[in-house]
């Protein structure tokens, strides 16, 4: 497969390559140099969740009945 690049260093990633990286428009991709040459790769951001994961942890230990009371600000 190929594809050429543009006056402003653009490429269109066939679509049989998108679909195989699970990538569409708006998602970020990385280039990691190999040996070989480049291996394009999707980008993966931190999980949704891993902001709650400090806010987790400073309520470790503590009583089911205390979180709640800390959640409605009592």
């Amino acid at each position: 497969m190929k594809a050429k690049i543009t006056v402003k260093g653009q490429v269109t990633i066939p679509q049989k390559v998108r679909m195989a990286l699970g990538v569409k428009a708006g998602d970020e991709i990385e280039f990691e140099r190999t040996e070989k040459g480049y291996l394009i790769k999707k980008k993966i951001g931190p999980s949704p969740f891993s902001k709650y994961v400090g806010h987790l942890r400073s309520k470790a230990g503590k009583d089911t009945d205390v979180l709640i009371e800390d959640l409605r600000g009592r």
